[in-house]
């Protein structure tokens, strides 16, 4: 199925019950097919899925181990694939992270929010946010706004990253954006 026959499907969705299950809806994921963790790169996307634990048309970049360097760990490399998912796919939120970056914040995830990794992009007007750090941005991208943490990407076993990405995370809803 292709964007141009889903996004009729996805117009006609918003404004749905926040527990409507929409039979066309559809997880996508594709991934480099690396068997190990330092090498794997993928993209995941739901696309019109629906239902009390899931989150309506978000899109994550999943990083490779963050020791590997090169493209992937630049954001101006990673703007282009956002660029390129929110143009075919218009969802509500994208993250450029995985899932040992989430998983230590996991408890302040609300149903039917998204989260915030190493960059993040919500379908919001850029509303201003103080105390992310010298080296983080917050600007207008694709119709929404891109929140960038510094740049390199976070680092799970950094325990002042995973601080940092929670002390965001707060700093984000105080804002006003939608996490």
């Amino acid at each position: 199925m292709t964007a141009e026959r889903l996004l009729p499907l996805l117009a006609r969705n918003r404004g749905q019950a926040i527990d409507a299950v929409d039979p066309f809806g559809f997880g996508l994921g594709v991934w480099n097919g690396s068997s190990t963790d330092e090498d794997t790169v993928g993209v995941s996307t739901s696309v019109g899925a629906g239902g009390t634990g899931h989150m309506w048309n978000n899109v994550e970049v999943d990083l490779p181990n963050e020791n590997t360097l090169g493209p992937v760990s630049i954001p101006e490399c990673i703007k282009p694939v956002f660029s390129a998912i929110i143009g075919a796919y218009q969802p509500e939120i994208g993250a450029v992270t995985n899932l040992h970056l989430y998983t230590p914040n996991h408890d302040l995830r609300l149903k039917q929010k998204g989260y915030p990794g190493w960059m993040t992009w919500l379908r919001s007007p850029v509303l201003p946010v103080d105390g992310l750090g010298d080296d983080a941005t917050v600007e207008p991208f694709e119709g929404g706004a891109l929140i960038t943490l510094g740049q390199r990407p976070m680092r799970h076993d950094n325990p002042e990253d995973i601080a940092r990405i929670r002390d965001a995370w707060h700093k984000l809803r105080e804002a006003g954006y939608p996490l």
